[in-house]
């Protein structure tokens, strides 16, 4: 990926104890998804999202890209978020025509019917979490929900299809 100008900011594994084990939570049942500040000037429910909030205020981003990963593909299971590209109600049109681009470009890689990408605004921003708080702070946000709980889906697809999004968010705001 070259970046022509601004810089790309990746935060590898902030839940490495619940990638280790597979869990959601971190120890001490503190799921770093909802513990983000739900007011301006709050503060985290934990010590990994005090560092990212730390972060985020330090290098005031335009645009957050969040990858999770979800246990089922959307298509297949509707309680599921997987395969959805899901943006706030209020984002700007930036983020809409990103979240398009995004959706047909991995949807030429992906061939299984059941597998193929959507967007959503329809899923409620809870409280506590990033997209929460970047909505709260007026950063434009797009939330990339890939299956890979319970190894859904090949290590070596997400990876693709998590690239081939972050080049083209990149190229956009280029």
């Amino acid at each position: 990926i070259k970046i022509k100008r601004g810089k790309l900011i990746i935060i590898p594994t902030p839940n490495y104890c619940g990638l280790q084990y597979d869990y959601r939570q971190r120890p001490g049942f503190i799921d770093i998804n909802r513990s983000f500040p739900i007011i301006k000037n709050g503060k985290s429910g934990s010590i990994n999202n005090k560092l990212i909030v730390k972060y985020i205020k330090e290098s005031k981003p335009d645009f957050i890209l969040d990858f999770h990963e979800a246990f089922y593909f959307h298509r297949r299971n509707p309680t599921s978020f997987g395969s959805y590209l899901i943006t706030n109600k209020e984002c700007s049109s930036e983020v809409k025509r990103v979240a398009h681009k995004c959706k047909l470009n991995v949807n030429k890689i992906v061939k299984e019917y059941y597998k193929k990408w959507d967007i959503t605004n329809n899923i409620p921003t809870e409280e506590g979490s990033l997209r929460y708080y970047a909505k709260l702070n007026n950063i434009d946000y797009l939330l990339i929900e890939t299956v890979g709980q319970r190894k859904m889906e090949k290590i070596q697809t997400r990876i693709k299809i998590n690239l081939n999004i972050i080049k083209i968010a990149m190229k956009s705001f280029n």
